[in-house]
């Protein structure tokens, strides 16, 4: 096998191997850059082998047709090439000054494909038409180089010197080639020892300008991961402060405000006891101690909304079960209450906790007050829409309680538009109200 044949398999062999390569990397990352510098491996790869074989094989026939237009190849190289350094190396973020260049080099390297075609039967200014733009595009890629000097980064030092001897070695074959053209004879085998030799030098740098690349996205994402974890341990230690803040709030509040409350409403007692009914202060006594009982009772639904410990839905549901147990019970209604296993298993905001329990207890106490019910169903069950708490009774019905209630709903509904709730008033199946509240967005668990 001759000496240039065996050169020529092993230097087409390698720019397959890279092609395959980085197409395969364009597939896995789905990054336009790998795909650019495949397209220009393939132009390259063409060019070559054409070459190869007119200057060494004198190939004739079929092939003659790509042999005419092997010379746009280069420049489709070129075009690609441009493509490929303004997207790997982000020009746009980088310098926008320089993307720009680069574009106008990527036009500059299709404007020879207009000028071969309509030149094609003209060759003397078809090679000064490549000689002029080839020489143009020498010179923007030499102030591109220039330019990129201001960059202190070793991925552009690496991308610059891979350039480098790739357009050294392109640059210097143009001129090769024009000069023998205009003079008669052909240098063809000359141009190929420089194309070839800067490409295979640029595709060394390309490999370890990606492997560098590589390298320093593994590190920014450990980095960023790092930054991650550090941040969500912030946030925990956070909630864990929170929670503490929290659960010492309820404490101060049910130590000092509460206790002070129940002094309050027990002292007013006492005063109640001690004055005859027909004291112009009895009335003002009665009203101190049941606006002490009211704002203990406010007091104490605070607290329990305060304290961490109550942020499950168990805790919401058994406080739930605990106030319709004293509220009803003490009332004379007879109660059933029932709880899906999904409601236990929810972890509800203070927030979310605190409106839901309100509007619970709000809607029981117009119960007791005007609906006289002798029966009320609780039921907390959930579907594909979400968490439903229903609450349903045998009394007059929603014309009369709604009479009676007004301040009671507009409350209720002002709580349930704050956390994003779906309040309904509908006609119980047993004559009555029915008072469904849903909750969604939750977990399906």
């Amino acid at each position: 096998m001759p000496y240039w044949t065996a050169y020529f398999i092993a230097f087409i062999s390698i720019l397959l191997f890279q092609l395959i390569f980085t197409l395969g990397l364009g597939a896995i990352t789905r990054k336009r850059s790998f795909l650019y510098y495949s397209g220009f491996l393939l132009m390259m790869c063409l060019y070559n082998y054409l070459r190869f074989g007119e200057v060494h094989q004198g190939w004739m026939g079929p092939e003659d047709v790509l042999l005419r237009v092997a010379a746009i190849f280069p420049f489709l190289a070129y075009y690609f090439y441009f493509r490929f350094i303004r997207d790997f190396l982000d020009l746009r973020q980088l310098s926008p000054a320089l993307a720009r260049l680069a574009r106008y080099l990527e036009w500059g390297s299709l404007a020879y494909l207009p000028v071969f075609f309509v030149l094609m039967q003209a060759e003397e200014l078809r090679v000064i038409a490549y000689f002029i733009i080839a020489s143009g595009l020498a010179v923007g890629t030499l102030v591109l180089q220039l330019r990129m000097l201001g960059f202190r980064s070793m991925l552009i030092r690496l991308i610059q010197w891979g350039s480098l001897f790739y357009f050294l070695g392109m640059m210097t074959g143009f001129v090769s080639k024009a000069m023998a053209s205009l003079q008669g004879g052909d240098q063809g085998r000359i141009e190929i020892d420089y194309m070839s030799l800067g490409l295979l030098a640029e595709t060394i740098f390309f490999a370890l300008a990606l492997a560098y690349k590589l390298r320093q996205e593994a590190q920014e994402k450990q980095h960023a991961q790092e930054r991650a974890f550090g941040q969500l341990q912030k946030i925990q230690e956070l909630g864990t402060s929170l929670q503490e803040v929290r659960d010492k709030i309820a404490r101060d509040l049910h130590d000092d405000i509460g206790s002070t409350l129940g002094t309050i409403s027990l002292l007013g007692a006492l005063a109640s006891e001690q004055i005859s009914p027909e004291h112009p202060a009895t009335p003002l006594v009665a009203r101190m101690g049941e606006y002490a009982r009211s704002m203990g009772e406010s007091m104490n639904d605070a607290i329990w909304a305060l304290n961490s410990h109550n942020d499950k839905a168990e805790a919401l549901i058994k406080h739930m079960k605990d106030f319709a147990a004293v509220l009803l019970t003490g009332a004379g209604i007879s109660f059933r209450f029932d709880s899906s296993e999904r409601w236990k298993a929810q972890e509800l905001s203070m927030a979310l906790r605190k409106n839901v329990f309100l509007i619970y207890k709000e809607s029981l106490y117009n119960i007791v007050r005007h609906a006289q019910a002798s029966e009320v169903e609780i039921c907390l069950e959930d579907n594909q829409q979400g968490l439903w708490m229903n609450i349903s009774d045998n009394g007059k019905g929603l014309a009369d309680t709604h009479s009676h209630s007004g301040n009671g709903l507009r409350n209720m509904r002002k709580r349930a538009e704050e956390s994003g709730l779906q309040l309904e008033l509908v006609s119980s199946e047993k004559g009555g109200l029915m008072v469904r509240l849903g909750i969604k967005g939750l977990s399906r668990s």
